[in-house]
Parts: C-alpha cells; sequence; structure tokens
C-alpha cells in the first residue's frame, strides 16, 4: 500500500510584511583602488588604452561595483574654449567617447562591445527608468535628447513670411512696438492686440532639454564621468568576486567627429 505525502503549503516571502531583512555581515570592508591607462597621451583619435585592473594573485575583485573615471575638456581643434554660449556639447553619454571596448581574462577575450555609441545609446534607452535617468544616470552623462537639434536655448517666436493666401495672426504687443508688424495697432502704454495679414509667428530652434545639460556640464570646465562596468559588460553585471585572474579593460576612442553634437555654424 502506498503512503501519501501530505501538501505542504509554502507562502511566498512577499506577503510576509512583518518580516525582518536580513542582515549581510559578510563582507567587513571594500576598498577603491585606482588602476591607470598603459598611456600618458588620451588626445589622439583611435588610440587604444589598456587598464589592468588586477596585480597579484591575491586581489579580490568585485566588477560589479567597479568603474571607469573619464575626466577631460571639450575644446576646439586649435585648443581654444568654446563660449559659454555656443551650441556644443558631447553626444549623450560618457561611454560614446570609446568606439569599441574589450574584457580580457588572463589575456584571453572575453567580452567586446563595437560600436560603443550607440550601443549604450539603446541599452541605458531601454533599460533605465525615468528616475535612474534623473539620478545616477547623471553621473554617466546621460541625459536623453528631446529633439535632434543642437539647441540649448529657444529662439524666440518671431515673424516670418506669410503663407500663400490670407493669414490673419492675433498678437500682443505694447504700446507701439506693435507697429513694424504690418498692422494696425492702438498706442499706448499697456498691451494691445495686433491684427496683420502679412505675417505669422512661429517658434524657431526647439530648445533640446538633453542637450542643454550636456552643453552646461561640457563648455568651459572639467566635465567628470563615472562609468560602470556592469553597463558596459554582461560579465560585470554578475555580483560575484573573482581572485587571482589577471584582468584587463581594452578601450579604443571614437573618432572625435562622432561624439560631438553642435550646431552647424559652431
Amino acid at each position: 500500500m502506498e503512503s501519501i505525502e501530505p501538501r505542504v503549503q509554502i507562502s511566498a516571502s512577499h506577503w510576509d510584511l512583518l518580516e525582518k531583512a536580513p542582515m549581510d555581515a559578510s563582507t567587513q570592508e571594500m576598498e577603491y583602488r585606482e588602476y591607470l591607462p598603459d598611456v600618458n597621451n588620451y588626445s589622439d583619435n583611435k588610440s587604444t588604452y589598456t587598464i589592468r585592473i588586477t596585480d597579484s594573485v591575491n586581489d579580490w575583485c568585485l566588477l560589479s561595483h567597479s568603474y571607469i573615471q573619464v575626466q577631460g575638456e571639450l575644446k576646439k581643434a586649435d585648443g581654444t574654449n568654446y563660449a559659454a554660449t555656443d551650441n556644443v556639447a558631447l553626444v549623450n553619454s560618457g561611454y560614446s567617447l570609446f568606439d569599441r571596448a574589450q574584457l580580457l581574462a588572463g589575456g584571453s577575450l572575453i567580452e567586446e562591445i563595437d560600436h560603443c555609441p550607440q550601443a549604450m545609446q539603446v541599452k541605458l534607452l531601454v533599460e533605465s527608468s525615468d528616475d535612474y535617468k534623473r539620478s545616477s544616470g547623471t553621473n554617466m552623462g546621460f541625459f536623453p535628447d528631446s529633439t535632434n537639434e543642437a539647441v540649448a536655448i529657444s529662439t524666440l517666436y518671431t515673424p516670418v513670411a506669410a503663407a500663400a493666401g490670407n493669414f490673419t495672426a492675433v498678437v500682443k504687443a505694447h504700446g507701439d512696438n506693435g507697429a513694424g508688424l504690418g498692422g494696425n495697432t492702438v498706442a499706448g502704454d499697456g498691451p494691445v492686440t495686433v491684427l496683420t495679414t502679412d505675417a505669422r509667428f512661429e517658434q524657431q530652434n526647439a530648445r533640446n532639454i538633453g542637450f542643454a545639460e550636456r552643453q552646461s556640464l561640457n563648455v568651459g570646465k572639467l566635465t567628470s564621468f563615472m562609468l560602470p562596468l556592469r553597463h558596459l559588460f554582461g560579465f560585470c553585471s554578475v555580483d560575484k568576486v573573482t581572485r587571482g585572474i589577471d584582468l584587463q579593460v581594452r578601450l579604443t576612442r571614437s573618432e572625435m567627429n562622432d561624439v560631438i553634437h553642435r550646431a552647424a555654424a559652431t
């Protein structure tokens, strides 16, 4: 005769509102170490830099908490500074500075990312919440564009030639300021209504919110980005320590014309 095992009822932990949060005391201390590239010249396009992360077999490394820090200034080709009002900035996120990224372990290639600007743009847009973009994402220089134009400040509404046919625009003006608009105005100190059939008003060059944020950070000052390795390499997204492995990050610079977003006249 076969016995029937009693069914054990379980309850998912997320229903236990009074459950105490577990305390993680396994890590007593965490130390960040700085590892520099193997070259000192960072100005050449398509230069390749190698960063060796571990120094000895006794080093413990937690790649999921590691990041690349990049500092620099955005300047003109002749080395002079841009004006604070120039419509110029780096394209979205500091990852765009690198065209290719490679991760090596023990001298062997284990992961490679080509076309980093495009790959990271898609990845961060898809995986990042709006709250992350507005907080931690700003450390990476990640400010999504709101338009395609390199415009930090919107141009005010200005009169332009009227379209074919009769077009009537209603505009608020002060005193005699509307007299030059080709319509009938009423003189005075207060606001008046201007009616015209030979001019219309439209906004020129709407402000690109993401570009404006990057422009304010990039122009005329030292810019710093913190680029987590876990966003760049899937291997580094695994929250596990490594030990005794010779780890290297190899980065190839992008062409500078590919990473600068600017207006045509800048």
